[in-house]
């Protein structure tokens, strides 16, 4: 398995002394923590035909500690906005309410739901929308209709003060602006994702939600952050989502909207997958982890003649010890994992997404050759960065 090996290995490097120095800097009690972990995070599951009601019904399965976590504190729900649907019907030949990339005016209503029944009323959808208006995008979802029932606002993160962070891109760095309000010791940020393949990391869900909503799209400079995010490679995205989670920008609750899934060419032109579930947890990592096992993403790998394995992203996570990733360390609320598991088709570029390097940012000492019989070149020299 893919995490044993990369455990060994940062246990190895640790003991040699080859710990980097990051604003968050890894150690081996982290990493103990994350491998002898002592209460198990808790991720609910809840299925149904109603995805409102699956999104409510697993929050309530969690409902005391959600509720803790977030007393006194300012709900920020940030949902996944990838295409700007003004021009749906020529973007991908369906209408804006059928939509797989974007997330469910129907999920955020049952976040919604679930905050005004544990008497929260300072409610904010926020997002910077990938191509195009946020604002557009979420009349043309029908976000703005939630306000006839809830006492919500709206914002477009674009235009927000933010903080600037210097983003790996092949052998330099760049400024990444990002909204601050992700770092707000009083905000309780709330990921609202679907299940979804992608081009680039394997799968979205609940912390690249949160990570790649938080750069700025039209900031007054013209910076395009999200795309000095994606930094040259593939192995620069991972590797920038890391060093964001280690700075603190992770999810406070991850509720991942299941109900309708995209497998194949996501984010943008996959094809459904009816799966009719919600995951919910305060545990972002072990909610990310659930939703991979309920893609069989790492099934699939192997069934391609590669080594069973994890976007790395997240197994740089665990081994940072930021959640609970090993499934013996989760608790699972709700139906057993497999009688709902799926398995989803991956991206067609697959190969270029996985077999990157074992160890995170930060515990690297040379430079790393998968060596993978399948596995061509990936999309840019991102060994220099090792």
């Amino acid at each position: 398995m893919a995490f044993d090996f990369s455990r060994r290995a940062f246990l190895r490097a640790a003991t040699m002394g080859t710990l980097g120095a990051l604003t968050r800097p890894l150690s081996l009690a982290a990493a103990e923590d994350a491998i002898h972990p002592g209460t198990k995070a808790r991720v609910a599951i809840a299925n149904g035909h109603d995805r409102a009601d699956n999104v409510f019904k697993a929050l309530m399965k969690i409902r005391d500690e959600v509720a803790a976590a977030s007393r006194g504190k300012r709900i920020i729900i940030k949902p996944n906005c990838v295409i700007h649907v003004q021009d749906a019907w020529r973007y991908n030949g369906v209408p804006a309410d059928l939509l797989l990339s974007d997330s469910s005016v129907q999920q955020l209503e049952g976040i919604l739901e679930f905050f005004m029944h544990i008497g929260r009323h300072d409610l904010v959808i926020a997002e910077s929308c990938a191509t195009g208006p946020t604002f557009e995008a979420f009349d043309n979802l029908g976000y703005f209709g939630l306000r006839r029932s809830y006492p919500v606002q709206f914002v477009e993160t674009d235009h927000q003060p933010f903080k600037v962070f210097q983003i790996q891109s092949g052998m330099e760095t760049k400024e990444c602006r990002c909204w601050d309000a992700f770092w707000d010791p009083d905000t309780f940020i709330v990921s609202a994702p679907k299940i979804k393949t992608h081009n680039n990391a394997v799968a979205t869900l609940s912390l690249k939600n949160v990570v790649m909503g938080a750069p700025m799209n039209y900031a007054s400079s013209g910076n395009h952050s999200k795309a000095v995010m994606h930094g040259l490679s593939n192995q620069d995205l991972h590797d920038n989502i890391f060093r964001m989670a280690q700075n603190g920008c992770v999810p406070d609750l991850a509720v991942i909207d299941g109900f309708e899934g995209m497998q194949g060419n996501g984010p943008n032109h996959g094809t459904p997958v009816h799966q009719r579930l919600a995951i919910a947890s305060c545990d972002f990592l072990a909610a990310d982890r659930i939703g991979l096992e309920l893609m069989g993403v790492a099934d699939r790998i192997q069934s391609m003649g590669w080594e069973k394995q994890y976007p790395a992203y997240l197994e740089y996570c665990a081994l940072g010890g930021l959640g609970k990733w090993n499934l013996s360390d989760i608790e699972v609320l709700g139906p057993p994992i497999e009688t709902l598991q799926k398995s989803y088709e991956l991206h067609d570029l697959i190969s270029t997404q996985i077999n990157l390097h074992p160890l995170p940012p930060g515990l690297r000492t040379s430079r790393w050759n998968p060596a993978a019989p399948h596995c061509p070149p990936l999309n840019g020299a991102w060994a220099q960065n090792a």
